[in-house]
């Protein structure tokens, strides 16, 4: 997850912008952070309204892959 930090012409801060790191693993979207957790995703990145045992097998899987093994997944962020 990146911060980003918009300001304008005098220096003065308009907006803060976070951006999630999202990723795919065998035909799942889901964004993790070690702090809030994971959210499965729709294709479009916005927050899928379920999550089946097929999406919690994939990311056990994936929780086991070394970090970059889960670097190669990342499609955003």
């Amino acid at each position: 997850m990146s911060t980003q930090i918009a300001r304008d012409n005098d220096g003065k801060v308009v907006a803060y912008l976070t951006f999630i790191d999202a990723y795919k693993y065998q035909g799942f979207y889901f964004s993790f952070h070690n702090y809030m957790g994971v959210v499965k995703l729709k294709k479009n990145l916005d927050p899928a309204k379920r999550e089946g045992a097929k999406f919690w097998n994939a990311f056990e899987k994936w929780d086991t892959l070394t970090i970059k093994q889960k670097e190669a997944t990342k499609i955003f962020g």
